[in-house]
């Protein structure tokens, strides 16, 4: 074989073995990366399965955990749905348990504050805010649109506190309430007109209900509630804006005002003119005292605005005149009684305060039914009522200060079983006496006045009329002698309350007398009489204040003579319709100068509420 032949053979069989090799090469690198992406494959579908695994476990896990939790909160629903008797006892329990269960529930806490019959408003208000602090979105909505609206007035009572509350110390209202004054639903309309003129910063809302897109807003409903709300706030800034509505004529740009916002605006004007705004004591001070004021005819004028935190809180502005103070006097003694109605008297109209009283007969202590919380220095407040309590059935309510039992101050729960046994004992009912402020009822009775013909005869009559009244009146000025008082003038007896307590007892009522027509009754318990005192300095008027932050809150009377003059003005106009609910306004207030326009008025030779349209 030549040597050209040996070399081919070589070549080839060197070429059968590099590509032997390059494949046996070529197989284990598909066969290796065949097995790598088999694992991967592998890893990812058992890392698919394990998640699967984690994912059913955490959701089971978080449904038996939500069942748990909601369960109270289920039962307490088809307590409501139910027509069981005391269902709505049962359902208040189960939302409470909820809420131990879960304190961060939402609904739990709206429910509770909603169909807790048993609770003050101030209680079932409080639920409220729990509600939205921890689900803002869903229960603003669900407040202003659907609580405010509720035929139950304590409904309703509670959700516009609870909308008080988060706008003084969470988050502004004035933005979502403003949006539901614009709504079409008239309604929502009226429910955010009257929030708005109860909550606390009345600058900024009053402010924001002047401005051009709500007082000139293009559907009268807005405007209507509008106006209505800056005359429920009183503050006498919003006079011109009140009068340009009044005044507002028909252009080529505008249509002028309808008649229904024109008179909301008088209504308006006249409660700016007249209004009684309320002193609340911190410590028994109000910065109130230190007003920079000058005497007047009608009282004390401001002579400079108020500034400071007071000034947030107050309407009364500078040239205003504080007319009167009025103060909720507890009874202390029968003298005292005497000496407030006599000075009532004075006034045309004597005003009491009923406490509301609870009255329940039980044949053991647990038949009441009371969980007492921490006692304070007026009495006891009841914490929680148990399903069977008889005091809650009765009217008891959480979250009510008891003063007294049985006419008897309660100052422990020691005090209260020990009243509560005795009267058990004797077989006697146990009366609950409640102290809560909002709990008072006012009744008051008009001093009657006599009226006759101005003939010798009558005169005669009226002269010994005046003469006995002077003699009733020596007699109710001296000190009783027995525990028992008779008011001739106004058909009452009362008697003073055992064991010292505050307040008298009515013990007869003559027939047909003002007493009775106002409403008085047999048993009643009168604890306070409304004084009204026409503050005559500064000094006068400061002593009066103090005296009233002693006990409680005082209200003073502003006048306003700007807006008087602007319902004078009113009055004037005889182009305009409101001119007759101008007069009606001015007659209610009273006023001196209010009444020389009338009498101009009547004294006019055409109708003198003709009125030119």
């Amino acid at each position: 074989m030549s040597s050209d032949s040996l070399l081919c053979h070589f070549l080839i069989c060197h070429f059968e073995r590099v590509e032997k090799s390059h494949t046996l090469w070529n197989d284990r690198f598909v066969s290796s990366l065949f097995l790598k992406k088999t694992e991967i494959l592998w890893r990812k579908a058992f890392m698919k399965r394990t998640l699967f695994i984690v994912f059913v476990c955490i959701f089971t896990i978080a449904i038996i955990g939500c069942g748990s939790q909601n369960e109270y909160l289920s039962k307490g629903k088809e307590w409501v749905k139910s027509d069981k008797r005391g269902k709505i006892a049962k359902a208040v329990a189960q939302f409470e348990l909820a809420i131990e269960k879960e304190p961060q529930n939402a609904e739990a806490h709206y429910l509770l504050g909603y169909y807790d019959e048993n609770a003050t408003i101030e209680r079932r208000a409080e639920q409220m805010v729990l509600a939205y602090k921890y689900n803002k979105r869903k229960y603003l909505k669900i407040l202003i649109e659907e609580a405010l609206r509720d035929r139950n007035e304590n409904v309703r009572k509670s959700a516009i506190m609870a909308l008080q509350y988060i706008n003084d110390n969470i988050d502004p209202m004035i933005k979502p309430l403003v949006k539901a004054l614009k709504s079409k639903n008239s309604r929502s309309r009226d429910d955010a007109a009257l929030v708005l003129s109860k909550l606390s910063n009345y600058k900024e809302v009053v402010d924001r209900l002047m401005q051009e897109d709500i007082i000139k807003h293009k559907r009268m409903g807005t405007r209507f509630c509008a106006v209505r709300a800056l005359g429920d706030i009183g503050d006498s800034t919003a006079i011109k804006a009140l009068m340009d509505r009044i005044t507002a004529l028909k252009t080529e740009d505008q249509k002028g005002e309808e008649a229904e916002v024109r008179r909301a605006a008088v209504v308006a004007l006249k409660q700016i003119s007249k209004r009684n705004i309320e002193i609340k004591a911190n410590n028994g001070q109000s910065p109130i005292l230190d007003i920079q004021a000058i005497p007047s005819e009608d009282g004390i004028k401001i002579t400079q605005d108020i500034s400071g935190e007071l000034s947030k809180k107050l309407t009364i502005k500078k040239d205003e005149i504080i007319y009167s103070v009025i103060d909720n006097k507890k009874i202390r003694s029968l003298d005292e009684f005497n000496q407030l109605v006599n000075e009532a008297i004075g006034n045309k109209t004597v005003t009491f305060g009923i406490p509301k009283i609870v009255k329940v007969s039980a044949t053991k202590l647990d038949d009441i039914g009371i969980v007492w919380d921490n006692n304070k220095n007026d009495g006891l407040v009841v914490k929680n009522l148990t399903i069977e309590s008889k005091a809650g059935k009765l009217g008891i309510e959480k979250g009510e200060l008891i003063s007294y039992i049985n006419d008897q101050p309660v100052k422990t729960v020691q005090d209260y079983e020990r009243i509560v046994n005795e009267a058990i004992a004797k077989g006697e009912e146990i009366k609950f006496t409640v102290a809560n402020d909002d709990k008072f009822k006012t009744v008051s009775v008009s001093v009657p006045e006599f009226y006759m013909p101005q003939t010798q005869e009558n005169i005669d009559k009226e002269k010994a009329i005046v003469k006995k009244s002077e003699e009733i009146k020596q007699k109710m000025e001296q000190k009783p002698i027995s525990n028992t008082m008779q008011i001739p003038i106004l058909g009452i007896t009362v008697q003073a309350l055992p064991y010292g307590a505050e307040g008298v007892i009515i013990t007869e009522l003559k027939p047909q007398s003002p007493a009775v027509e106002a409403g008085l009754r047999l048993g009643q318990v009168i604890s306070f009489v409304v004084s009204e005192k026409k503050v005559e300095n500064v000094e006068q008027f400061r002593q009066l204040v103090k005296d009233g932050l002693e006990d409680n809150n005082v209200k003073v009377t502003v006048i306003n003579k700007n807006a008087i003059s602007k319902l004078i003005e009113v009055l004037q106009n005889k182009g305009l319709i409101v001119r007759f609910d101008a007069a009606i306004a001015l007659g209610e207030l009273r006023d001196k100068a209010a009444v020389d326009s009338l009498l101009e008025m009547l004294q006019e030779e055409t109708n003198p509420i003709e009125i030119k349209l």
